[in-house]
């Protein structure tokens, strides 16, 4: 991206246009906040909205961390995590004791991730040894090598199959012979 350099003029004024729509966005919701602060009451808003734009803000930050020269959206998001913070901080000291414990418990856990990322994100990786687990080489067998005393071919003449299937037709048995290798297991 640009960043503040006039190389590019048309991506600098967008970049400026852009801050400047969100620092508007960012205080939108300050009338509502001032409605709070004088009623001393959330008067049913939720506090989601807030939230999302706080991590937003957390998340545009990282990103313009990761490039390089991108002032523009380190400045706007950062105001942007400010006012979000505070929009939040009123909404718990202004909310009812059952909105208020999951809203805090959320926030708390939010912000304890964002800095042990940050206490993290330059950790060195550990060095994972590429070990594969150990192979067990198997050799090849050949069909006469398996327990040849296992079994006990006999091959069986086309001529005694048919004088076997005779006697079993006589015998009132349905079952037909089989052509080919019988196997008699020993």
């Amino acid at each position: 991206m640009a960043g503040l350099s006039l190389d590019h003029p048309w991506a600098f004024a967008f970049g400026i246009l852009g801050n400047l729509i969100s620092f508007m966005v960012y205080l939108a919701p300050a009338p509502t906040f001032y409605r709070i602060y004088k009623k001393k009451s959330t008067e049913g808003f939720q506090s989601l909205p807030y939230v999302v734009a706080l991590f937003s803000s957390m998340l545009w930050i990282y990103y313009a961390f990761i490039k390089t020269d991108e002032y523009l959206l380190i400045t706007i998001n950062s105001f942007g995590c400010v006012v979000e913070t505070i929009y939040i901080a009123m909404f718990i000291a202004y909310a009812p004791k059952k909105i208020k414990i999951p809203n805090i418990l959320g926030f708390i856990f939010g912000v304890v991730q964002m800095v042990l990322y940050i206490i993290y994100k330059d950790a060195k990786e550990l060095a994972i040894k590429d070990d594969k687990l150990p192979t067990v080489s198997t050799p090849k067998i050949s069909e006469s090598q398996v327990a040849p005393q296992m079994f006990d071919a006999v091959i069986v003449n086309e001529e005694e199959t048919t004088a076997e299937e005779g006697k079993k037709k006589d015998d009132g048995n349905k079952e037909e012979g089989k052509e080919g290798i019988e196997m008699n297991v020993v």
